[in-house]
């Protein structure tokens, strides 16, 4: 497995810096595999495996499908497991191995797909694999206050700040609500409201924090919003687009790896993640008065949600793919 890692791996550099770190996950991983080979050998109902991300577990199956200890098995990437940019330690090891002795590979985006197959190890294993969620309600529209909402950690490629200094150059009334709290550095949380508290009369913001997910579900289906606003300078897919869509709200997304397999015309707004934030807030005080920003877009925004992220659909077409 080692080998193979060097091998086919183009980037040799990385190799060798992360070559000591690599090797004791994968005895680890060797270790990790021998545990699970005794629980499923303990267990004798029709079993699957499915590994959410390729890590040290789609790592452990390709060990016991190697071992023939197991049948076929699939795996899903959709950042730091798939992107080398978005990686930690910038290399992303064993990913021939992984690819070889799946059944499938599963990306949650287009790029993702796109960018497997370019790879060229095993392009004909690499399938679309949308997430969704279930319908949770819808939320209610009011065109008489512009709410915009944001959420996330407050880690630097998320950007969070930058919604602050595009706001900044809004000079309409909006009102601002993040949700998130947890960041790089343990005074992220103050630094954002410091910059906040600095903004205009006309920009009211509310730091929520971190919520419960019941808490934020209900929310949504409370409150009014008018616009989801992510300004990530990269991304998976994340979920918290999804279900800001499957509320029928409208997004302003940056073109950014998954993101526009959500956020379409159908759905709201796709920027450059390069854009100043002078064009930025143009784009935000345009979308409060255009046709985007009415309860007949918004209708168009939830139906596009139920055909395309729908759990109900796309993980029917998952379960499929499985069987077969």
């Amino acid at each position: 497995m080692f080998y193979l890692d060097f091998l086919k791996n183009s980037d040799k550099g990385n190799f060798f810096k992360t070559w000591r770190y690599n090797l004791s996950q994968l005895l680890k991983v060797i270790y990790q595999s021998k545990k699970l080979e005794a629980i499923i050998e303990n267990d004798k109902s029709e079993k699957r495996f499915v590994s959410f991300w390729m890590d040290q577990w789609a790592l452990c199956l390709s060990v016991l499908k190697y071992n023939n200890k197991i049948g076929n098995f699939v795996y899903r990437v959709h950042q730091h497991d798939l992107y080398i940019d978005n990686n930690p330690k910038q290399y992303i090891p064993f990913r021939f191995f992984n690819m070889k002795m799946s059944a499938g590979v599963f990306p949650d985006s287009k790029r993702g797909v796109n960018y497997l197959q370019e790879l060229n190890y095993y392009p004909e294993k690499v399938h679309l694999g949308h997430l969704g969620v279930i319908d949770k309600g819808t939320n209610p529209f009011k065109k008489e206050e512009f709410v915009i909402v944001s959420c996330s950690a407050l880690v630097a490629r998320k950007r969070v700040e930058l919604i602050a200094d595009v706001l900044n150059l809004v000079t309409i009334p909006v009102t601002w609500i993040h949700f998130g709290w947890e960041g790089e550095t343990a005074d992220a949380f103050e630094k954002l409201k410091a910059k906040c508290e600095k903004l205009p009369k006309n920009i009211k913001v509310v730091l929520k924090g971190e919520v419960s997910y019941n808490e934020l579900l209900e929310f949504y289906k409370t409150t009014s919003v008018n616009l989801f606003v992510t300004l990530s300078r990269s991304e998976g897919l994340p979920v918290s687009v999804i279900e800001a869509v499957s509320f029928g709200i409208p997004v302003l997304a940056t073109d950014v790896m998954g993101l526009p397999d959500v956020v379409t015309e159908d759905s709201g707004i796709v920027i450059r993640p390069d854009l100043k934030k002078e064009k930025m807030a143009e784009v935000i005080t345009q979308f409060a008065s255009g046709t985007k920003n009415t309860a007949e877009f918004r209708a168009k925004t939830k139906k596009f949600w139920k055909e395309n992220f729908s759990s109900e659909v796309n993980y029917s077409k998952f379960n499929t793919f499985i069987n077969n």
